[in-house]
């Protein structure tokens, strides 16, 4: 599930007409994007942003967001910064589909400038919380509900029809996309959101149990005690939790 509100939160406002925009996300601190959670009026300075918080911007003009870790990043390459730039190596390389061969615990999101859209992606396991408000005009991105809510463009009104069925213990599967905030929506693990000027879609990139999935082979069971093992050992190094 996602985790609650973290002491700071990644919260990114895209206004998709404005010709500058660019420039918002590149100066997201020194505008107050980045806040402090532990006051609503206390805004955090950017030499105290947050070690997993990184933005970069690339020759094209593409500007990346990337708030978490990445897994199997060289040693010499783990500054402040590396995990942005392999997110946009990959976008560079693949397009659409560049949340594919990413690993880690992360949400991400990349301002497109040639085709003047906003990709944003959670990684596969949700292990970092992921919402969004979109009006139409202004995405407003966010690792914590909480933070959303202090926005001036969030209503804050409740989802009735969500908060009914969950009092009803009605199955939750069908809602993954769903809060209990009728203009707030969670970026379900393992998925894809692109933002238009002319609207938004929501795809899966990634799924643990595709189409077709037949069970492990005994090749690869006997592969399991090595592989869990690098799982472990992988996550200890970047200090996930």
């Amino acid at each position: 599930g996602d985790r609650g509100p973290r002491p700071y939160e990644l919260q990114t406002a895209l206004d998709l007409e404005q010709p500058a925009v660019s420039r918002v996300l590149a100066r997201m601190a020194a505008a107050g994007l980045i806040a402090r959670r532990e006051c609503a009026d206390d805004r955090l300075k950017p030499e105290q942003a947050p070690e997993t918080l990184e933005v970069f911007e690339t020759a094209q003009g593409n500007i990346v967001v990337f708030d978490g870790y990445l897994f199997d990043l060289p040693k010499g390459d783990r500054q402040r910064g590396a995990a942005a730039r392999r997110v946009a190596a990959a976008f560079e390389a693949r397009g659409d589909d560049f949340l594919r061969d990413l690993r880690g615990g992360f949400f991400t999101a990349i301002w497109d400038r040639k085709n003047r859209r906003v990709l944003a992606g959670r990684d596969g396991m949700g292990v970092y919380a992921a919402f969004y408000h979109w009006n139409g005009r202004q995405l407003l991105l966010s690792s914590s509900l909480d933070a959303l809510l202090t926005q001036s463009e969030v209503s804050g009104k409740p989802n009735l029809q969500r908060i009914t069925e969950f009092l009803s213990a009605t199955t939750l599967s069908q809602h993954l996309h769903e809060t209990f905030y009728a203009d707030i929506y969670r970026l379900p693990p393992a998925h894809r959101l692109i933002v238009r000027s002319s609207g938004k879609s929501l795809d899966r990139y990634w799924n643990p149990v595709p189409v077709g999935f037949s069970w492990a082979t005994d090749d690869e069971l006997s592969q399991f005690e090595s592989t869990l093992r690098r799982a472990v050992e992988r996550c200890i190094d970047v200090g996930a939790r």
